[in-house]
């Protein structure tokens, strides 16, 4: 029997679901509400029988109207972060970046594969793309790279974690605990970086760093920062752009982008069937 060729992934999203506040609306209710996000301990510390809160490896969670408890909603991705272990670590140091785009399409830059040759070409040039394995585990997503040979990991200077297996200590992971709770690992550091939506066309990134006792917290964030940074600035270029009615969104890479309609497809599941009139029908 013939085999068919594997279908080409499709942007699923149009222009205005990056600034229209019937949008937003839509996915503070019934995506953002629904879903575990990551929070700060004194926010659960804190937290009224109005906000559900729970815990995975010594990390706080919350959601308002949990649809499913936080160890259905993480899934498979504590096994796919590896020999990771987050409640071993301390958090050495924090951040917040504050952006002019939708946070979806920092979500999207996330977990596409093909920017990574253009858009990190410096500051990544240590990882070897060309081996960049990742993967849909649910709604969730995991990634793994290996160090190029005879380069130097990210903050290699950082007291590495002593738990990690070796295949761990070389090579950098790029995870997504749906819909906006993106994470980073690497030898010295285990960091998330929440999407927080503030508005329509601003978003707040809870950059969150953990590694050994006694590492230089400055050291990991300004790593952190140095990628991530590269992100939002493209994030906020194609901001300006949604609005032209220009814009239009070319072929998608057929793996290298195939996240991208997964997440998509995950977003719009959420909402549809909750909203027979919803005008994303």
């Amino acid at each position: 029997m013939a085999m068919s060729a594997p279908t080409a992934p499709v942007h699923q999203l149009p222009a205005e679901a990056y600034f229209s506040q019937e949008w937003f609306d839509l996915e503070q209710e019934h995506v953002h509400a629904t879903t575990w996000h990551r929070i700060d301990p004194e926010v659960a510390a804190r937290a009224s029988g109005s906000l559900a809160v729970d815990t995975w490896e010594g990390l706080h969670f919350g959601s308002l109207r949990p649809a499913q408890s936080l160890a259905d909603a993480l899934g498979a991705l504590p096994e796919a972060i590896g020999s990771f272990r987050p409640s071993e670590l301390v958090e050495v140091g924090r951040t917040d970046l504050v952006a002019a785009c939708n946070w979806k399409l920092f979500i999207e830059n996330h977990i596409d594969v093909l920017h990574l040759w253009y858009l990190h070409d410096e500051s990544l040039a240590a990882y070897d793309h060309t081996r960049f394995e990742h993967r849909s585990l649910g709604e969730n997503w995991a990634s793994y790279e290996p160090v190029r040979p005879g380069s130097a990991a990210l903050a290699d200077s950082a007291p590495p974690i002593g738990h990690l297996d070796e295949r761990d200590r070389a090579g950098l992971g790029a995870h997504l605990l749906f819909p906006d709770t993106p994470m980073a690992t690497s030898a010295s550091f285990f960091l998330t970086y929440r999407a927080v939506a503030v508005e329509p066309e601003v978003t707040r990134v809870e950059v969150r760093v953990l590694g050994e006792p006694g590492s230089a917290g400055s050291e990991l964030v300004a790593t952190a920062r140095s990628f991530i940074e590269e992100d939002l600035d493209a994030c906020v270029r194609i901001q300006q752009a949604v609005r032209s009615s220009h814009f239009e969104v070319g072929p998608l890479a057929l793996d290298h982008e195939r996240p991208i309609t997964a997440f998509h497809h995950q977003l719009l599941r959420r909402i549809i069937p909750s909203n027979p009139e919803s005008p994303l029908r």
